[in-house]
């Protein structure tokens, strides 16, 4: 409980001195990642297989770009330093090859796990009402769930770093293994975060995705901490 109150203590104190600069990047994320986010949805309860391409298309344009300049700032104020308009920009370019290797390899392997839940949950499989369709689709939620509230860590692990993506995802898994209650309450907190700001749009719109951004690359820096 130590670690969870010093990653609370310490996202709080982040979001207190830099709130301007985060809904700024909150505000950017959201603005450019949506519609991209927004047709993939749409295609899966539509069944339409263009619509999420182009859907998958559109949000690998700048989410990747985005998503690591974003986490790249939150590690710069878990470092105690300030933030400024460029500091966005100056994490996306510094990553920029690894950024889209990881927005791509996560578009694949979502778009790919979603759509073996749409096949164990549509009416017309003949898995539809069986045990075993529930079992699975039920198998593939979970890995599903999983696989995205677990990248938060991934990103706040590569941007606080130098290393590759690989060396990323094996220290991830590492601190993942070496702490998995701290891990998993703090992938908890994003996932209230993520369903706060969902339930109440203007939080998601300013604030949500920042926050996300700081509670990981301060569970990261707790565990990397504790662990070295």
């Amino acid at each position: 409980m130590r670690k969870i109150g010093a990653i609370l203590r310490g996202t709080g104190r982040d979001l207190w001195r830099s709130s301007f600069w985060l809904i700024l990047y909150n505000i950017l994320w959201v603005t450019f990642s949506l519609p991209g986010l927004f047709l993939m949805a749409i295609g899966y309860a539509a069944v339409s297989l263009p619509i999420r391409l182009v859907g998958s298309l559109l949000l690998l344009l700048l989410w990747p770009f985005l998503t690591y300049g974003l986490f790249y700032a939150a590690n710069v104020l878990v470092e105690d330093r300030d933030l400024q308009l460029k500091t966005l920009f100056e994490g996306g370019r510094k990553h920029i090859k690894n950024a889209y290797i990881w927005g791509g390899v996560n578009i694949l392997i979502v778009n790919l796990l979603l759509s073996n839940i749409q096949f164990y949950t549509n009416p017309e499989s003949s898995f539809s009402g069986t045990s075993g369709g529930v079992i699975l689709s039920s198998i593939f939620l979970t890995i599903t769930a999983f696989w995205i509230f677990w990248q938060p860590f991934v990103v706040a692990t590569h941007t606080h770093g130098d290393g590759g993506l690989l060396a990323a995802y094996r220290t991830t898994w590492e601190l993942t293994i070496g702490d998995p209650i701290t891990l998993f309450v703090a992938l908890f907190m994003n996932m209230l975060v993520l369903f706060l700001g969902l339930l109440i749009p203007p939080i998601g719109f300013l604030i949500s995705i920042s926050l996300i951004s700081l509670i990981s690359c301060r569970t990261v820096k707790e565990l990397a901490e504790d662990g070295a």
